[in-house]
């Protein structure tokens, strides 16, 4: 992320979360999605903001786990507007 703002590189894809990732435990799949995507969401948020980034997430919003759904869509809202760096977490 900070190379593509210093280089004025307007999109950036990062391929997160296949669906090859759900033959995981659910021990396994329960702690990355309530330690570390709920973690790095709400640590992310303020960076959105101070560096302009557009979030949105791209993938079958079905297999999205209801828990985070609230927290995605409030970050693609929040940060819709914004046009330095459109960051696409390409999910499931």
């Amino acid at each position: 992320i900070e190379f593509c703002l210093e280089f004025q590189i307007p999109y950036l894809s990062l391929y997160t979360f296949s669906t090859e990732n759900f033959k995981r435990s659910e021990q396994e799949i329960s702690y990355l999605f309530d330690n570390v995507f709920k973690t790095v969401l709400s640590s992310f948020a303020p960076t959105c903001h101070a560096e302009q980034i557009c979030v949105k997430f791209i993938g079958d919003r079905r297999l999205f786990p209801v828990r985070l759904k609230p927290d995605l869509e409030r970050l693609e809202e929040v940060t819709k507007n914004y046009s330095r760096l459109t960051l696409n977490v390409l999910f499931c």
